[in-house]
């Protein structure tokens, strides 16, 4: 079982990387909430919540589902 700071770092990681693919991929919804998310665990050292993490899940998979459909993915 992974501590709090383990968990805190690897969320931070992970929203600073989807910001950054999100905006050079145009993925500006994916990118605004990652970025939402990576300021508010910069600024309290928390771990994600259940709804921050549905909220970046369901960005994801919209652009996602996006790639897909203009046949961007082989």
């Amino acid at each position: 079982q992974p501590s709090s700071a383990e968990t805190t770092t690897d969320a931070l990681r992970l929203a600073h990387s989807l910001k950054s693919s999100g905006a050079m991929a145009g993925a500006m919804q994916l990118s605004q909430t990652a970025k939402a998310v990576e300021k508010r665990l910069h600024g309290e050292g928390a771990v994600l919540s259940v709804e921050e993490t549905d909220t970046l899940r369901n960005a994801y998979a919209a652009y996602a589902a996006l790639v897909r459909e203009r046949g961007l993915v082989a």
